[in-house]
């Protein structure tokens, strides 16, 4: 029966280190999508400079942290290269590189199909943006109920009629009775003289 290599003779028999101590030690077997190597510890498959970065330090990498380059090149597994780091860490490593993409300088739309002027979304429907009382009239003839039915059911209400009543005449459910005697909805109306 064949002895099984140990895990650090198998991970660095992967490792081409032909560029010298200070050169980029490339990762030669599997990749995953972003150009990162892809290597087995035993138990799981990892990014190779991570366990590289394990393996080299004996220090071990916690799922999730983030180990960074120093020479941008993801298939790198060189240790003096890499470093631990936070997700703060690679971001701001990423912008100060000019590898973080900036919208509409690093993304291909031409300049005649960059919303501005009165192509902007909020100068083609300002409704969009409107708050509070303005929006609330705005949007009333949206409504499935209008404002006199809306004080009806006020009144209704304050004369004895019960909400499940009051939902079953005017079309609408429960909650939305509901809410409308409480003020929660269709608040902006102004209150009937003669309550509270």
């Amino acid at each position: 029966m064949r002895r099984k290599e140990p895990l650090h003779e198998r991970f660095w028999k992967n490792v081409d280190t032909s560029d010298g101590p200070a050169g980029c030690w490339l990762w030669q077997a599997s990749y995953d999508a972003d150009g990162y190597g892809r290597a087995y510890d035993g138990k799981r498959g990892r990014r190779a400079h991570a366990l590289a970065l394990e393996l080299s330090t004996g220090v071990p990498v916690p799922l999730g942290a983030y180990v960074l380059h120093s020479c941008d090149n993801p298939p790198c597994c060189n240790p003096t290269h890499l470093r631990r780091g936070t997700a703060k860490d690679n971001k701001d490593d990423a912008t100060a590189r000019g590898r973080s993409k900036i919208p509409y300088v690093h993304t291909p739309v031409p300049e005649n199909r960059r919303p501005k002027g009165d192509r902007n979304g909020s100068r083609k429907h300002p409704e969009r943006l409107m708050r509070g009382e303005a929006a609330s009239r705005l949007h009333a003839a949206q409504r499935k109920l209008t404002v006199e039915a809306v004080l009806s059911i006020r009144r209704g209400f304050r004369g004895g009629t019960t909400i499940t009543e009051l939902a079953r005449e005017y079309g609408v459910g429960v909650p939305q009775v509901h809410r409308i005697v409480n003020r929660t909805r269709w608040s902006w109306l102004p209150i009937e003289e003669g309550t509270t």
